[in-house]
């Protein structure tokens, strides 16, 4: 017995360690796959950052060289300014050469047909202005010559410096065109990186909220787990607290169960248990009872529903759903806060205890009458006495729905 006392306060210093705040959990792989996810999601929310980085980098850059070449179109419009000013200089003088000759050539179409070489040699004065006429007819025939050159230069350099202007033009205009469109890509492909990252990082504070939740978790069953453990120890030797639902039973638990059916409900719902024997009576039979007592053996599993597994609120789900009572899956909790405290069980009622591994509501199991309760304990779903210290120590009180 003493060696019992002993176990139970080891395990009792367990779950006092085990409560701490910096308590250390092994993680199982639900919290193994929540911390890949989180992993996976920080890569993808760390990559995108970095894409949207170099996209700015670009835009910024893009931006730049938009500036530069409005700059470049801006001196490139002064210079075709001074280009057109220079064209128009040109065409002037162009003009003015053109109505000089047309002049020239009316006034001649105007005199009398003469013979230039004659009226030079018979018509001179003397051999002075001789000389002198025929040196003023080279020097005309030599101006319209180089007037026609000039004009034939100008009329080239006109054509020459259009066409530069143009083809500068064109290509800035070109140049920026394209800087814009590129622009606007960009601005295209950060707008579409912006949203990823906006769904990376809610995927990312999602996971990492679940990972928390999962460690939560596995904390939390491991404090039941412990705590259920705790009540088994505190059993006394040699217990044997499974129950078997038979018709030879069925008879006297019938005489309990009516005899505590005039019992009120309206006294104190948290007195606690008989300490007395833990076996205090014959166990009712039948009805939902019988259908819980046949669940014995079924392992704890945190969260479990069903057949293949059960824990304490989940195994009061199942029985209740299955005979009739329309509740939904909750937690302890809730079931407290929304079961009627009574202070007299009958077979079929719940039986809550709090505290055992979190504060408040914690434990519940059906009440199956002799002072026993069938519960989902470390060991799966099997029956524990009221007198058990452990039940005593977290008891809470009686309800049903």
């Amino acid at each position: 017995m003493l060696r019992k006392k002993l176990a139970v306060l080891a395990m009792a210093s367990t779950i006092v360690l085990s409560l701490a705040p910096n308590a250390s959990v092994l993680a199982d792989s639900k919290v193994e796959t929540k911390q890949a996810e989180v992993d996976k999601f920080q890569s993808q929310f760390k990559e995108l950052s970095n894409e949207i980085e170099k996209i700015d980098q670009q835009i910024k850059t893009t931006k730049q060289n938009i500036e530069a070449k409005k700059a470049e179109i801006s001196e490139t419009e002064e210079i075709i300014k001074d280009k057109n000013a220079r064209i128009t200089y040109l065409q002037d003088r162009i003009q003015k050469r053109n109505d000089l000759l047309e002049d020239r050539l009316v006034a001649m179409q105007k005199q009398p047909k003469v013979n230039l070489v004659t009226d030079v040699l018979f018509n001179s004065d003397s051999i002075v202005d001789f000389f002198n006429r025929v040196n003023s007819i080279s020097t005309l025939f030599e101006a319209d010559e180089n007037i026609i050159k000039e004009q034939k230069s100008e009329q080239a350099e006109v054509l020459k410096e259009k066409q530069l202007v143009d083809e500068k033009k064109a290509s800035l205009v070109t140049a920026k065109e394209d800087l814009v469109a590129q622009q606007s890509e960009l601005s295209k492909s950060q707008a579409e990186k912006q949203k990823s990252l906006i769904t990376a990082e809610a995927n990312l504070k999602l996971a990492v909220k679940e990972l928390e939740n999962a460690k939560e978790d596995e904390r939390v069953q491991r404090l039941e787990q412990q705590s259920l453990e705790l009540a088994a120890l505190s059993s006394d030797d040699g217990e044997d607290d499974s129950v078997s639902s038979t018709p030879a039973a069925k008879s006297s638990s019938n005489s309990d169960s009516k005899s505590d059916s005039n019992s009120s409900s309206d006294s104190n719902s948290n007195s606690k248990p008989d300490s007395g024997s833990n076996n205090d009576g014959p166990v009712a039979t039948g009805g939902l009872v019988d259908y819980a007592l046949q669940f014995q053996g079924v392992p704890y599993v945190f969260g479990g529903t069903s057949p293949s597994g059960f824990d304490c609120s989940g195994f009061i789900w199942y029985v209740y759903s299955h005979n009739g009572y329309g509740i939904s899956r909750g937690n302890v909790k809730t079931y407290w806060s929304n079961a009627t405290k009574i202070s007299s069980p009958q077979p079929g009622d719940l039986v809550f205890l709090q505290n055992t591994y979190i504060n408040g509501p914690s434990h519940m199991g059906i009440y199956i009458g002799g002072n026993k309760m069938v519960h989902a304990g470390s060991k799966g779903i099997s029956v524990i006495s009221l007198s058990n210290s452990w039940v005593r120590s977290h008891f809470l009180g009686y309800g049903k729905f």
